[in-house]
């Protein structure tokens, strides 16, 4: 899955966060319109483990949302896994002795 950008999000009040790129660099700006007044706020998006960290806290903020955030390594394993699971599967092994138990070990 891609973001096209800029990607655009407006809030029930109207109110903008925009994410895309100003003077060649990533950014999020905000603006807020009150009394026909907008207001702009514009801070360059962050890089590494700032960005990690900042998905986190936006998918904390509501509470509970089922995403979360991991690393590249972490999803290819847990790709590979699955796809290994998926091969043993055709294979036959859910007809193997002792599949139930092994499947709904936690």
């Amino acid at each position: 899955m891609s973001t096209e950008f800029p990607y655009t999000y407006t809030d029930r009040h109207n109110d903008v966060l925009e994410v895309g790129v100003l003077s060649g660099h990533m950014c999020i700006q905000a603006r807020e319109t009150f009394n026909g007044q907008t207001r702009r706020a514009t801070v360059y998006v962050p890089q590494g483990d700032d960005a990690v960290e900042l998905a986190r806290a936006v998918l904390d903020a509501p509470g509970d949302t089922g995403h979360v955030v991991i690393d590249a390594a972490r999803l290819a394993s847990l790709e590979k896994a699955f796809d290994t699971l998926l091969a043993l599967e055709a294979a036959g092994v859910d007809n193997w002795s002792g599949y139930d138990d092994a499947v709904s070990l936690d």
